[in-house]
C-alpha cells in the first residue's frame, strides 16, 4: 500500500493506519504536513497538534492538518549521498519556490520526531518556540507508492 494523506481536523478521531514515529507522553507520534504560507511543510503531530518549521520558525497547527497513512521504512541518511537520494524518498512538501522537500526523523529529547530535509539536515520543530536541525536522521522511504505524494486526500 502506497502512502495517502487524509486531512485532520481539530477534535477528530486519527484511524489506526495513520502512520506513526512513536509514542509522546500521552498518545503516538505522526507524520504530518501543512500548507503554510504557500509552502507544504512536513512535520508531526502529537495530541491534537501539528508542529511545523518555516523559515526556521516553529509553526504549530491545531484546526487542520494532514496525517500520513501507510506502510513505510526509516532509512538513516548516512545511507545516501546527498546528491543520490533513493527513488522511494517520501517526498512531502515544497517551498514557495517550489523544491521538494522530504520528510525526515531523528531522536529528540528521547522522542522520535518528524520535520522537513532541506540541504541535508532535517528541520524539527522541538515545542512551540524552538527549531533543531539535525544532522543525524532518517528518511522516510515509501517502497510501495510511486512517491509523487505531493496530493492529498481529504475524503
Amino acid at each position: 500500500m502506497s502512502g495517502l494523506w487524509k486531512l485532520y481536523k481539530k477534535g477528530a478521531t486519527i484511524s489506526r493506519e495513520a502512520f506513526t514515529t512513536g509514542h509522546g507522553c500521552s498518545e503516538p507520534i505522526y507524520v504530518a504536513r501543512v500548507l503554510h504560507r504557500g509552502c507544504l511543510l512536513p512535520g508531526y503531530a502529537k495530541d491534537g497538534v501539528g508542529y511545523f518549521v518555516y523559515k526556521g520558525e516553529v509553526v504549530t497547527k491545531e484546526d487542520e492538518f494532514e496525517i500520513l497513512h501507510g506502510d513505510f521504512v526509516w532509512v538513516s541518511a548516512a545511507s545516501f549521498i546527498k546528491e543520490d537520494l533513493p527513488p522511494p524518498a517520501l517526498r512531502a512538501g515544497r517551498t514557495f519556490m517550489g523544491v521538494r522537500t522530504f520528510v525526515g526523523m531523528a531522536l529528540v529529547n528521547g522522542l522520535e520526531l518528524c520535520g522537513q530535509v532541506i540541504g541535508g539536515a532535517c528541520h524539527i520543530a522541538v515545542d512551540e518556540s524552538e527549531v533543531v536541525s539535525m544532522m543525524d536522521f532518517s528518511y522516510l522511504l515509501d517502497y510501495d507508492g510511486d512517491n509523487n505524494n505531493e496530493c492529498s486526500d481529504s475524503s
